[in-house]
């Protein structure tokens, strides 16, 4: 070190009243080295080549509790775990042996309160003159939070993937208290929650659906206030977490008897709960795979809700429930897929455990769609409406085959996941071309038919009529097209032809053997057909008759 560093450390410590001047270069040095050590976040400490202890930092006392004289020419190695001493007492051989330092050496150490402390230690040799080991300086570290992350994560990957089965069981659930009980279920089973409840909220009114068993005849005292976080779950569409109730006015309010909770609104169908009589007995964690459980809720009821309104029309509800089951993915922050259901499973081709935590998904986009669709991922999670919620796009299937898909993408309240769903529309944009050649038939036919042919629209107005059809009913096409269909026939035969023509509107070929046309009385026989396009909607009413 030279003269002019040595004088900046000496007036800099001296100044900030850490060490005395002696006038000294190697007390300075010293005194410096001693400060650095004993405020260092490891433990550092020297070993002589039995393993005892001749040299310890005060990290030693902060982390394991014991003082200097407790450990202190002592072997360093009898305090680790039962379960890791042989595993330690290997690598120090290994050391021993070879003269090579040793990293990562990972074990449990025994604290001075008699609890085991999650080190990570690495063995540095420092050799004499002779090439001999002369001290071997160890520096551990506490990674105690780091073993307890590991171990949640792997307890919650084993939650996910029984809540990954709950979401097939919401398929078949026919009502919503079906659905309801399911939830209450899992939460309890899966998740380990205490209490549970779920709410629904119609037209600004709260009705209780489903109860752990002693929860039930107390809360329903104390879910009508508007000021409490059941109907502040709701308005807002936030999750809470509420660690104290006791300190919370606003959890207190309601739920006195519960000392901590989990709320987390369902849409706009209602709320679930999970309450506890213990203080912090929920965290983050659980905050998250509740609201991974509710969102498998939400997209079970909007089926149900689906269903029900697809009963209104028959043809409709018949079209859109056979294809009730859409390809879904659940996207992390990351990219990576964190769930997808069976849909998704056929529409790529890969297995869920191909996919699931494994694959980004742009690992399924053709490489032009990559940068466009990363660029959406990322402006959605600081903004979602400065991005499309709908968009088309190419993925490539685990056998390499393109397939065209609408991608319809939401986040996940409270979170920076995403769902998305997929349409396949491949199919379409293969047939496009057939569609071309099919209307055109149909033209080529309409027009040269020996029968004569009309549309109608569903307002029942002509709107084209061919050749035969002028003939037959001796009119011009635009006398045709300014006169109703029912007047072109005598009264008596009005109202059946009305009927026929609603029966018609409703999907069904009507015939008629025998109708007479009004100018002479001339009987025709009739045919009606529904035309559809290919989700099943009507397009128009084609007649023949001769």
């Amino acid at each position: 070190m030279g003269f002019e560093l040595y004088e900046e450390m000496r007036k800099k410590m001296e100044s900030l009243g850490l060490i005395e001047d002696t006038g000294n270069y190697e007390d300075v040095l010293l005194e410096t080295s001693k400060l650095i050590l004993n405020n260092s976040y490891d433990m550092i400490s020297l070993l002589d080549k039995d393993s005892n202890l001749i040299y310890l930092n005060k990290a030693h006392k902060r982390i394991l509790g014991y003082e200097e004289e407790d450990l202190l020419n002592k072997p360093a190695l009898e305090h680790f775990h039962p379960e890791d001493i042989e595993k330690a007492k290997k690598e120090w051989s290994t050391l021993i042996k070879t003269k090579e330092d040793r990293d990562k050496i990972v074990g449990r150490y025994k604290a001075k309160d008699g609890s085991y402390i999650w080190l990570e230690t690495h063995l540095k040799t420092l050799m004499d003159k002779d090439n001999n080991i002369a001290l071997v300086l160890c520096i551990s570290r506490d990674i105690s939070d780091k073993i307890e992350a590991e171990n949640r994560l792997k307890k919650n990957k084993e939650k996910v993937e029984k809540l990954h089965d709950v979401a097939y069981e919401l398929e078949s659930c026919r009502t919503e208290k079906d659905a309801a009980e399911l939830i209450v279920e899992a939460s309890e089973t899966i998740l380990n929650f205490d209490y549970v409840s779920l709410f629904k909220i119609t037209d600004g009114t709260m009705e209780s659906m489903v109860f752990s068993f002693e929860i039930e005849p107390k809360i329903k005292k104390n879910i009508y206030s508007k000021d409490n976080y059941t109907w502040q779950t709701f308005l807002s569409r936030n999750s809470f977490l509420v660690k104290d109730i006791e300190s919370d006015d606003r959890a207190k309010a309601g739920l006195a008897e519960y000392k901590s909770g989990i709320s987390i609104p369902i849409e706009d169908y209602g709320v679930f709960q999970a309450l506890s009589k213990e203080k912090n007995r929920y965290d983050h964690d659980d905050l998250e795979l509740a609201e991974l459980l509710i969102s498998h809720m939400s997209q079970a009821v909007k089926r149900m809700n689906y269903e029900t309104k697809l009963k209104q029309s028959e043809v409709k509800y018949r079209s859109i429930f056979e294809n009730t089951g859409t390809a879904t993915v659940i996207i992390n922050e990351d990219t990576t897929i964190s769930l997808m259901n069976k849909e998704a499973e056929r529409l790529v081709g890969y297995d869920k455990s191909e996919v699931e935590k494994e694959m980004s998904f742009k690992d399924l986009l053709i490489e032009s769609e990559v940068e466009k669709i990363d660029r959406l991922h990322r402006l959605r999670r600081q903004d979602p409406s400065s991005v499309p919620e709908k968009y088309e796009t190419k993925i490539v299937t685990k056998y390499g085959d393109l397939r065209d898909v609408i991608v319809n993408v939401g986040m996940m309240n409270g979170s920076k996941k995403s769902v998305a769903s997929l349409i396949d529309i491949t199919h379409i944009r293969k047939n496009t071309k057939a569609l071309r050649e099919i209307e055109e038939s149909f033209r080529v036919a309409f027009d040269n038919s020996i029968a004569g042919m009309m549309r109608l629209d569903k307002d029942l107005k002509i709107l084209e009529v061919n050749e035969n059809a002028c003939k037959l009913l001796d009119k011009n096409e635009k006398e045709l097209l300014r006169e109703g269909i029912l007047e072109l026939f005598t009264i008596n035969n009005q109202n059946d032809l009305k009927k026929g023509l609603e029966r018609a509107l409703d999907g069904e070929t009507v015939k008629y053997d025998s109708l007479k046309y009004l100018s002479d009385k001339t009987s025709l026989k009739m045919r009606i057909d529904p035309i559809t396009n290919l989700v099943g909607d009507l397009k128009f009413l084609l007649l023949q008759f001769i």
